[in-house]
Order: structure tokens, then C-alpha cells, then sequence
């Protein structure tokens, strides 16, 4: 039996050193990939679209001919891959399809296309063995866990959740091919120009947190399950041996939702004296000194923060008890910065009950925050989220190519059409990118730490 997993591109992407300038490798389908052929012993390859069109995808799919062919799916790429599917069952009508990822298990009625033939709900390695012992007739479909299925005209459903133990889990399928144009953009030491094989790693699944516009207890749940520091370690070590690794994502929800685990984690890499730099996401609320130094130390290059609002109702709202105000992030963000780690800082802007007064505040505040880089997006209510069950009534654009949080807006305002929300957007930009504190802000890590002179030049030249 041989299963392709596909990974389509969708969404903005920019490539340039402002806003979404990220290029990574599928981690996700990368796992799923391993951990079948680990646990199966099937054939488990993976196609992941990086400048190839839909037409090119398309052929290397039918060129290896699956058994069973699997897409991880963003709300993005919904309907290019619906397409694809559709294009594969024409022609290969014995090929069984599965939709998995974040779109799929907020949108679990996606099931009744009849291109596909399963849907699983969360991390998908044990919905995946179970449809393979299902197909092998190894065991009766409806032990698959979080997994939707056809039979006899019926589509059923298997509520039971098979959490797998990440302390187990074998190294993610790497291919030297999808680590070549990985890149860390905008600010970051060392700049994108001098990375070599940016990876991404996952030291930890889950995180504590409940964000309206998340939908990590859907896909992960809120408990935190963690590798152990040494078993990160070595994957690091792994892979500066074997692509010449000098930079990586850590794909963790939140990288210090543990302070024990995040200190000591660091203390490993510094003893193993890797020689990597790294950029990792943070909950601005429970960083502090100690936390900082021990990253720094251990080559953070630079963090990100989800502040995601300055305007007080929205972070009531959208963020609750989790929420900071302007000025106790701007200490925060300061602290970072005094280690010598550049910081990002994530703003979402565009919700329903946000008025041009708020913008105008947030433009005040953006003039003066602490943080090197912004990147501001559009709040979209994906589905599987608290927001999309609150707000799902004043959705008005529902061309879910164009819910990349960074293409527009796609929930309707009280007061602001979606072009103003538009105009703030760039406003906020310009008054974030072109106040009189943000470029000195950043030679100064440069004066301050000699180490970050080569990035910073090269950053200000870039952008």
C-alpha cells in the first residue's frame, strides 16, 4: 500500500523583509509521514508545493500513483484541494482521499464531497494508522479515532481522540529539497541572505492558553505535552550534521508556557553548544529576565509576541485574562531587547466593534512600542474557533482563498467598510516603519551587541 501526502502553498506570501516573510517546511505532514511508515510499514512520500503550479502538483500526485492520498488542509487551500481531489478520483477512481488538518476538523461537514473518503478531526498519526488498518482490513473502520467515514451510503463518526505521546515520536521525514528555500525573514541573526537549511522543530504540542481566533484545544487541546530537552537536542544536532542546519522555527504555540521547561531546554542547547540561532513564540505576559537571558544565551534570534491589540475592548474581548496593556508590554518587549534578541510583534486588527477612533489610538501607540518588527493582520473567525461561532453571522466574504489573515478583512464592521479597515492597515504600517524611534531602535542592538551589526545592516538595506 503507498500513501502521498500533499501539502499546498496558499494564502500571501511575501517576499520581501515586512510582513509575511516566513517560508518553512510541512512539519505536520512531515510527522504523519514518518510515523505511518514507523508504525504500518506502508510507503509514505510527501509532495509539498513550493514553486510548482497546481497543474505540476497535480501530475506528481498521479505519477505516484496512491493508494491512499491525503491532504493537510488550511482554510485557504480548502477548495484547491477539493479541485485536486476531484481531479484525482476522475481519473483514479480506487484512490481513497483523506482531508485532514486545521480547516477539516473546524469544518468536519467538508466529509460529504464526494471526493473524499475520510476526515479526521486534530493530530492526524493515529487517524492515519487506523485508515490504513481499516483499508487492510486490520481492523473495523469505526475503531479509527477522530475520524468521519463513508459506508453504505452513511457517513459515520468515532468521537474517541487517540492523543499520540510525543516523547515517541519519530523524526519528522525531511527532505533536503523542501529545506532549501526555508527561510526566517525580516529581522533575524543571522539575516535570511546567510541561513542555510532552516528547519522546524516542535519541542512541545498544546498550549494553555484559549484565544477566540485560535483553534488549538480543536487540533491539539490545551494540555501541553513536551519532548524531553535532550531528545530536542539531539534533533538539532541531527540536523546541522545532515543539512547544515544553521537556523530554525520552533513550531510551539507558546515557547515559554513552561518556565522550568523553556530554562531548561535552553540550558541543554548551550551545553551541547549547537551552533544555531533560532526563532521561537512567546506569551508576552509570563516572559521575564531569566527566561531572556537563558534563550539568549542559547542563540534565540528573535522572538514573537502575539500582543495581538492595544484597544482595550478588543483585548477584553479577543484575548481575556491574557491581555496586556500597552505599557506593560513595552516593558516586557524592553527586556527582551536588552538580552540582545529581536523582538516581533503580531497585531490583529478588523473586528467587528473596532471604530477609526481605535485606530487612531493604536497608530499613537505603534509610534513608540519596543518592538523591532509588526506584523499586522485581519481577524478571521476560522472555522473550529470561538470567534467563528460568535461572529459567523457578519462573515461577507467568503472566498476562503482570501481568509490569509493578510489579504482583507472578511467580517463586517459596525462603522468601517473594508477598504478603510484596509487604509488603517497600511497607516498602521507606515506609522510603526516610518517613526522617528524605529530606526534607531535597531542600529542600537547593533551598538549594544557587535554580533547583530552584520543583520541589522543588512535588514535596513533589504527593507
Amino acid at each position: 500500500m503507498k500513501c502521498v501526502l500533499v501539502n499546498l502553498r496558499g494564502g500571501v506570501r511575501s517576499t520581501g523583509t515586512l510582513g509575511c516573510a516566513n517560508v518553512f517546511e510541512p512539519l505536520g505532514v512531515l510527522y504523519l509521514a514518518a510515523y505511518l511508515e514507523k508504525k504500518t510499514g506502508i510507503t509514505a512520500s510527501v509532495i509539498h508545493q513550493l514553486h510548482e503550479t497546481y497543474d505540476e502538483i497535480l501530475s506528481l500526485i498521479l505519477k505516484e500513483n496512491p493508494d491512499l492520498l491525503c491532504f493537510s488542509v488550511l482554510t485557504p487551500t480548502v477548495d484547491i484541494s477539493l479541485q485536486m481531489a476531484g481531479e484525482v478520483k476522475r481519473r483514479r477512481p480506487s484512490t481513497l482521499v483523506a482531508f485532514g488538518g486545521d480547516h477539516p476538523s473546524g469544518d468536519p461537514k467538508l466529509i460529504e464531497s464526494p471526493w473524499i473518503d475520510f476526515l479526521t478531526v486534530g493530530e492526524g498519526e493515529e487517524a492515519l494508522v487506523g485508515i490504513v488498518e481499516a483499508v487492510r482490513g486490520q481492523c473495523d473502520f469505526k475503531t479509527i479515532p477522530s475520524t468521519y467515514y463513508k459506508a453504505d451510503g452513511t457517513t459515520h463518526f468515532n468521537f474517541e481522540r487517540k492523543i499520540v505521546d510525543v516523547r515517541t515520536l519519530p523524526r519528522p521525514k525531511r527532505q533536503a529539497a523542501f529545506l532549501r528555500d526555508t527561510r526566517v525573514g525580516g529581522l533575524m541573526n543571522p539575516f535570511m541572505t546567510e541561513q542555510k537549511s532552516v528547519a522546524v522543530v516542535a519541542a512541545t504540542r498544546g498550549c494553555p492558553f484559549s484565544c477566540l481566533f485560535c483553534n488549538n484545544e480543536l487540533m491539539w487541546q490545551s494540555k501541553v505535552r513536551r519532548r524531553s530537552p535532550s531528545d530536542v537536542a539531539d534533533e538539532i544536532a541531527e540536523l546541522v550534521e545532515s543539512f547544515g542546519t544553521n537556523t530554525l522555527f520552533f513550531a510551539d504555540l507558546t515557547f515559554n508556557a513552561s518556565k522550568r521547561y523553556t530554562i531548561d531546554l535552553c540550558q541543554e542547547m548551550v551545553r551541547r553548544a549547537l551552533p544555531v540561532h533560532w526563532y521561537a513564540m512567546c506569551n508576552i505576559g509570563i516572559i521575564d529576565e531569566e527566561i531572556c537571558s537563558c534563550m539568549a544565551e542559547a542563540k534565540c534570534g528573535k522572538i514573537g509576541f502575539g500582543v495581538e491589540s492595544f484597544i482595550p475592548e478588543t483585548m477584553e474581548r479577543g484575548k481575556g485574562n491574557i491581555a496586556k496593556n500597552f505599557q506593560f508590554t513595552n516593558e516586557k518587549l524592553a527586556i527582551v531587547n536588552a538580552s540582545g534578541i529581536f523582538t516581533k510583534a503580531y497585531l490583529i486588527i478588523g473586528f467587528p466593534w473596532e471604530t477609526q477612533a481605535m485606530y487612531d489610538d493604536l497608530a499613537g501607540a505603534l509610534k513608540t512600542i519596543n518592538a523591532h518588527e509588526v506584523r499586522i493582520g485581519f481577524y478571521v473567525p476560522f472555522p473550529g474557533t470561538v470567534g467563528y461561532e460568535r461572529d459567523h453571522a457578519l462573515i461577507e466574504e467568503w472566498d476562503l482563498t482570501k481568509w490569509s489573515s493578510l489579504e482583507m478583512p472578511v467580517v463586517r464592521n459596525a462603522e468601517l467598510s473594508r477598504d478603510a479597515i484596509m487604509r488603517n492597515q497600511r497607516h498602521l504600517y507606515d506609522c510603526f516603519y516610518h517613526s522617528e524611534s524605529w530606526r534607531p531602535r535597531i542600529r542600537s542592538m547593533a551598538e549594544r551587541f557587535p554580533h547583530l551589526e552584520e543583520a541589522v545592516t543588512a535588514f535596513l538595506e533589504h527593507g
